[in-house]
Protein backbone atom coordinates (compact mmCIF):
# COMPACT_ATOMS: atom_id res chain seq x y z
CA UNK A 1 0.00 0.00 0.00
CA UNK A 2 1.24 3.95 -0.89
CA UNK A 3 0.58 6.65 1.00
CA UNK A 4 0.69 10.52 -0.47
CA UNK A 5 1.75 12.87 1.04
CA UNK A 6 1.99 15.68 -0.52
CA UNK A 7 -1.50 16.64 -0.12
CA UNK A 8 -0.10 17.92 3.28
CA UNK A 9 3.21 19.20 2.28
CA UNK A 10 1.33 22.51 1.33
CA UNK A 11 0.56 22.98 4.89
CA UNK A 12 3.73 21.96 6.31
CA UNK A 13 5.18 25.32 7.15
CA UNK A 14 1.70 26.53 8.61
CA UNK A 15 2.00 23.85 11.22
CA UNK A 16 4.93 25.71 13.19
CA UNK A 17 2.95 29.13 12.80
CA UNK A 18 0.09 27.27 14.30
CA UNK A 19 1.94 26.03 17.15
CA UNK A 20 3.52 28.93 18.16
CA UNK A 21 0.15 31.17 18.05
CA UNK A 22 -1.11 28.49 19.75
CA UNK A 23 1.13 28.49 22.93
CA UNK A 24 1.21 32.35 22.76
CA UNK A 25 -2.77 32.17 23.52
CA UNK A 26 -2.47 29.66 26.27
CA UNK A 27 0.63 32.14 27.70
CA UNK A 28 -1.59 35.43 27.66
CA UNK A 29 -4.70 33.17 29.38
CA UNK A 30 -4.52 33.87 32.66
CA UNK A 31 -5.14 31.82 35.49
CA UNK A 32 -8.33 32.30 37.26
CA UNK A 33 -8.58 30.63 40.51
CA UNK A 34 -12.23 30.32 42.25
CA UNK A 35 -12.86 32.51 44.68
CA UNK A 36 -16.53 32.29 46.49
CA UNK A 37 -19.22 35.20 46.01
CA UNK A 38 -18.47 35.50 50.08
CA UNK A 39 -15.14 36.64 49.38
CA UNK A 40 -15.34 38.08 46.04
CA UNK A 41 -17.64 40.60 48.02
CA UNK A 42 -15.23 41.72 50.15
CA UNK A 43 -13.50 43.48 47.22
CA UNK A 44 -16.30 45.57 46.68
CA UNK A 45 -17.03 48.94 47.18
CA UNK A 46 -16.04 52.47 46.10
CA UNK A 47 -12.34 53.56 45.70
CA UNK A 48 -11.04 56.72 45.16
CA UNK A 49 -8.11 57.25 42.52
CA UNK A 50 -8.19 61.03 42.15
CA UNK A 51 -8.69 64.23 43.82
CA UNK A 52 -12.23 63.95 41.64
CA UNK A 53 -11.93 60.21 40.28
CA UNK A 54 -13.68 56.84 41.54
CA UNK A 55 -13.95 53.44 40.93
CA UNK A 56 -16.77 51.25 41.49
CA UNK A 57 -16.19 47.74 42.18
CA UNK A 58 -19.49 45.49 42.80
CA UNK A 59 -20.80 41.80 41.79
CA UNK A 60 -22.77 41.41 38.86
CA UNK A 61 -24.10 38.74 37.46
CA UNK A 62 -25.21 40.52 34.02
CA UNK A 63 -22.17 39.27 31.51
CA UNK A 64 -21.94 35.20 32.86
CA UNK A 65 -25.38 34.56 34.45
CA UNK A 66 -23.08 34.42 38.01
CA UNK A 67 -21.63 37.09 40.49
CA UNK A 68 -18.20 38.15 39.20
CA UNK A 69 -16.25 41.02 40.36
CA UNK A 70 -16.55 44.12 37.90
CA UNK A 71 -15.34 47.42 37.91
CA UNK A 72 -16.93 50.94 36.63
CA UNK A 73 -15.55 53.86 35.96
CA UNK A 74 -16.48 57.63 35.38
CA UNK A 75 -15.18 56.86 32.05
CA UNK A 76 -17.90 54.51 31.16
CA UNK A 77 -15.70 52.13 30.95
CA UNK A 78 -16.89 48.39 32.63
CA UNK A 79 -13.89 45.12 32.96
CA UNK A 80 -14.32 42.23 35.10
CA UNK A 81 -11.55 41.41 37.41
CA UNK A 82 -10.42 37.37 37.34
CA UNK A 83 -8.89 36.43 40.46
CA UNK A 84 -5.57 34.75 40.54
CA UNK A 85 -4.81 34.51 44.10
CA UNK A 86 -5.50 36.16 47.48
CA UNK A 87 -5.92 40.31 46.63
CA UNK A 88 -4.83 39.79 43.20
CA UNK A 89 -7.08 40.28 40.20
CA UNK A 90 -6.72 40.51 36.19
CA UNK A 91 -8.47 42.51 33.65
CA UNK A 92 -8.87 42.55 30.02
CA UNK A 93 -9.48 44.91 27.53
CA UNK A 94 -13.57 45.10 28.83
CA UNK A 95 -16.42 42.86 30.59
CA UNK A 96 -16.52 39.40 30.41
CA UNK A 97 -13.16 39.75 27.85
CA UNK A 98 -10.45 37.98 30.17
CA UNK A 99 -7.60 38.64 27.04
CA UNK A 100 -5.57 40.06 26.14
CA UNK A 101 -4.74 41.15 29.98
CA UNK A 102 -4.38 44.61 30.11
CA UNK A 103 -4.15 45.32 34.05
CA UNK A 104 -2.69 43.42 37.15
CA UNK A 105 -4.29 44.30 40.52
CA UNK A 106 -4.23 44.02 43.85
CA UNK A 107 -5.65 44.70 47.18
CA UNK A 108 -3.97 46.03 50.29
CA UNK A 109 -5.31 45.05 53.68
CA UNK A 110 -4.38 47.11 57.25
CA UNK A 111 -3.38 45.13 60.15
CA UNK A 112 -7.12 43.88 60.72
CA UNK A 113 -7.35 42.46 57.37
CA UNK A 114 -9.83 44.87 56.40
CA UNK A 115 -9.10 45.75 52.75
CA UNK A 116 -8.07 49.57 52.44
CA UNK A 117 -6.53 50.48 49.09
CA UNK A 118 -6.27 48.94 45.55
CA UNK A 119 -2.87 49.08 43.08
CA UNK A 120 -4.07 49.13 39.61
CA UNK A 121 -1.21 48.80 36.81
CA UNK A 122 -1.81 48.81 33.23
CA UNK A 123 0.15 46.56 31.00
CA UNK A 124 0.76 48.65 27.98
CA UNK A 125 1.96 51.96 30.19
CA UNK A 126 -0.62 54.10 28.64
CA UNK A 127 -2.36 55.18 31.77
CA UNK A 128 -0.57 55.44 35.09
CA UNK A 129 -0.55 53.23 38.14
CA UNK A 130 -3.45 53.59 40.44
CA UNK A 131 -3.55 53.88 43.63
CA UNK A 132 -7.05 53.72 44.82
CA UNK A 133 -7.91 53.96 48.69
CA UNK A 134 -11.00 52.44 49.46
CA UNK A 135 -14.04 54.91 50.46
CA UNK A 136 -16.72 52.68 51.40
CA UNK A 137 -17.51 49.51 51.40
CA UNK A 138 -20.66 48.28 49.54
CA UNK A 139 -21.92 46.28 53.12
CA UNK A 140 -21.70 49.66 54.60
CA UNK A 141 -24.80 50.12 52.24
CA UNK A 142 -26.88 47.46 52.53
CA UNK A 143 -30.41 48.71 52.35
Amino acid sequence: MTYRICAIAPFCPTIPLLLAMSLALSAQTPRVVSVDEKRLGEYAGAYQSGPDAFLYLQLWSEFTGKNELVEFDESGDVRTLYPTDRDQFLAGPGAAVPTPIESRIEFQRDGTGKIVSLTWRRRDGAVPQVNGRRWADSRDHKP
